[in-house]
């Protein structure tokens, strides 16, 4: 009787640790696919971000009225205007670069969670804590993607909005 207990007791521990594992296997690989689309997505839009910035940013500097030409009182205020228009929408990009860049810190943790757990799925061994993780990741990846997808609908419409601010600035400017 000892023996069939010592034989069948660790197969039985076995059975449920494999069985406790396999509940996670399908959430984690989910999570996993999503994951990597919202790496894709995340980065993405910090490479579109950059570059709208550059655009802008070279735009910026162009954004002069030659000292010689006598613009009278209601261009002054337009071409003031338009520069403020400008700025503010280089400062709300940079206000993106810096949420972005903040994230980021926070989703290379998330990355090692995940594949912590994804190497306890490996090894088969997961604790109590797997469902928590799982769900806060989820949560995470969540905010990630409204972020990424917000991120980029205002870097192009910053980059729309500054294109027409810089032609209405030239046209304010342009000799008659």
């Amino acid at each position: 009787m000892k023996k069939l207990i010592a034989i069948i007791l660790p197969l039985f521990v076995f059975i449920f640790a494999c069985k406790n594992v396999e509940q996670f296997r399908k959430p984690i690989e989910s999570l996993s696919a999503d994951w990597e689309k919202a790496t894709t997505s995340f980065t993405d839009a910090g490479t579109l971000l950059a570059s709208v910035q550059g655009s802008i940013a070279g735009l910026k500097d162009s954004l002069v009225v030659d000292p010689k030409m006598k613009l009278d009182a209601n261009k002054l205020k337009l071409v003031d205007s338009l520069k403020s228009s400008f700025m503010g929408n280089f400062a709300g990009l940079t206000e993106m670069a810096n949420k972005l860049t903040s994230m980021s810190a926070n989703w290379q943790d998330g990355t090692t969670k995940l594949a912590a757990l994804k190497e306890g799925l490996t090894s088969g061994k997961l604790d109590a804590t797997t469902l928590t993780q799982i769900e806060s990741l989820k949560s995470m990846l969540s905010e990630t993607n409204s972020t990424t997808q917000a991120v980029t609908e205002a870097a192009n419409a910053s980059k729309t909005s500054a294109m027409s601010i810089y032609e209405a600035f030239k046209a304010a400017i342009a000799k008659k």
